[in-house]
């Protein structure tokens, strides 16, 4: 299992490169630094562009190549970068609305097959593509619960899966709690996420989460 690590709100000169503003020299990534993955999250095709060329690896999409119909080609001209499909329900100001499904599960599995069509139809390989059930991004707390008992349901593509539940406010209904004081809820996401063979969680307490794999993983062996 992968740790990723989810940043705060990026500072005012990457808010302002989100907004389509001034783009040729405000985006830096720290790879020259740290041997680390950089991800970029983005739904727009230029920002996409900008943080491959200046060295992010993943670009992380929240309509999972659904909004901009130039992300593809950021893609295709940068075969070396993968892509995270997530799925959500709705946009982020209406998503969570009462969102509502028949099976949240199954309809997230259908969803993440006709993405992945379109991905390989716009030859983007296989080992290019992560998924992401989206938790928290048109679910209830109902919903939520159901993707995280079923994980094992999405690696029926044979792809990695994502999870990112790290503070997350289903857990506030689990216990009453403000985002900094969900690190023991985060912590049981993660270790559900393990014992279903889940390939990456994306969390904001990085040694916490990395100590329990670790213990997790030498109880195992």
């Amino acid at each position: 299992m992968v740790v990723l690590f989810d940043c705060p709100p990026p500072p005012p000169p990457l808010r302002k490169l989100h907004g389509g503003g001034k783009t040729d020299s405000e985006l830096r990534t720290p790879n020259s630094e740290f041997r680390t993955k950089i991800s970029i999250d983005t739904y727009k095709s230029k920002v996409a562009r900008k943080a491959v060329e200046a060295g992010a690896e993943i670009i992380n999409d929240i309509y999972a190549l659904g909004y901009d119909g130039k992300m593809i080609e950021v893609l295709k001209d940068f075969p070396e970068t993968k892509v995270v499909l997530m799925h959500k329900q709705g946009t982020p100001k209406t998503m969570q609305n009462s969102p509502h499904y028949h099976d949240v599960v199954n309809e997230i599995i259908e969803f993440f097959k006709e993405r992945i069509d379109y991905c390989l139809d716009n030859c983007i390989s296989e080992n290019r593509i992560i998924l992401d059930p989206g938790i928290g991004f048109g679910k209830s707390f109902e919903h939520n619960i159901e993707i995280i008992r079923n994980l094992e349901m999405f690696k029926i593509f044979g792809l990695p899966v994502l999870l990112g539940a790290s503070r997350k406010s289903f857990i506030q209904k689990i216990y009453d709690s403000t985002p900094n004081e969900r690190l023991i809820g985060s912590l049981a996401c993660t270790a559900v996420a393990f014992n279903k063979n889940v390939d990456i969680v994306r969390v904001h307490d990085v040694k916490e989460h990395r100590e329990m794999i670790e213990t997790l993983m030498r109880m195992q062996k």
